[in-house]
């Protein structure tokens, strides 16, 4: 199997974009070094990509072109979603926690030191293959 394309959900808003950006990659860094077989794919990038424009818009509407661009990459790109210790509260990321259940993606929980904890999801060698590698048969 090639690299695991794991997408990261982390809350970003309410906070200022230089935090969450450092906080962006200190995550995918950590997870990359203890997970060379995973290829993060962090929402912080997408963002960064994103036409000037959706920049511009108001609240809701830069709002709603960013998770869209999220969603995208989630259903489009990732072969599982890893949500940091906070994720929950966010609402994108319960957002991103309800497609992950509905499309049957693997959940990967991080813990306070963005460790893997535990591994959900139904039953695939993509799902055994995760649980193996964090020790969680």
């Amino acid at each position: 199997m090639g690299k695991i394309k794991v997408y990261l959900s982390m809350p970003i808003s309410g906070r200022p974009i230089k935090e969450e950006i450092a906080e962006g990659k200190r995550i995918v860094k950590t997870l990359s070094a203890a997970h060379p077989n995973w290829e993060i794919i962090n929402p912080l990038d997408i963002s960064a990509g994103l036409p000037k424009e959706v920049w511009n818009l108001s609240g809701r509407k830069r709002y709603a072109a960013f998770m869209g661009a999220d969603i995208e990459a989630l259903l489009g790109e990732a072969d599982a979603v890893a949500f940091t210790m906070g994720a929950i509260v966010s609402k994108g990321c319960r957002l991103e926690l309800c497609l992950a259940n509905v499309y049957d993606l693997p959940r990967i929980f991080l813990d306070a030191a963005d460790n893997v904890s535990r591994v959900e999801g139904i039953d695939t060698a993509l799902y055994r293959e995760l649980r193996k590698e964090i020790n969680q048969e």
